[in-house]
């Protein structure tokens, strides 16, 4: 959604791009990325491998406090284990949100079958009739 300001003037959204790319010029960040470079003593901190080998990164362990990062969500590695730390978070997050889709579907399952309140009865028993509903339609 836009922004509309006093004078009528129309600004659109930044992306996730854009303000990703805006962040990592901030102060703020720079201060930050200083910080952990200076925590991990100028080394990778997967291979330790130094500023003067490699050019090092600082890695979001993930993006749940993107903007407001404290020490420990960050990492410094080197660019060759940032690239494995990148796709290890890609495939993370691959898994969860399959795992929030499927508890998604059981859920609506479970409330069309038995109702709102189907979690006072035995969930155990019910996943495992959803399961079997599943594998009837190979779906599982």
């Amino acid at each position: 959604m836009a922004t509309i300001d006093l004078f009528g003037n129309i600004t659109p959204d930044k992306t996730k791009e854009e303000e990703y790319k805006e962040y990592l010029a901030s102060p703020t960040w720079k201060r930050k990325r200083e910080q952990a470079l200076k925590r991990a003593d100028y080394k990778c901190e997967e291979c330790g491998m130094s500023k003067w080998t490699r050019k090092l990164d600082v890695h979001h362990l993930d993006y749940d406090h993107f903007g407001n990062e404290c020490p420990e969500d960050l990492i410094v590695l080197c660019e060759k284990c940032h690239k494995k730390a990148d796709k290890q978070r890609e495939r993370e997050t691959a898994n969860r949100n399959a795992t929030k889709l499927e508890d998604a579907r059981f859920y609506g399952w479970a409330e069309k079958v038995y109702g709102e309140q189907w979690m006072l009865l035995d969930p155990e028993n019910i996943y495992e009739e959803y399961c079997a509903w599943c594998e009837k339609r190979d779906w599982l």
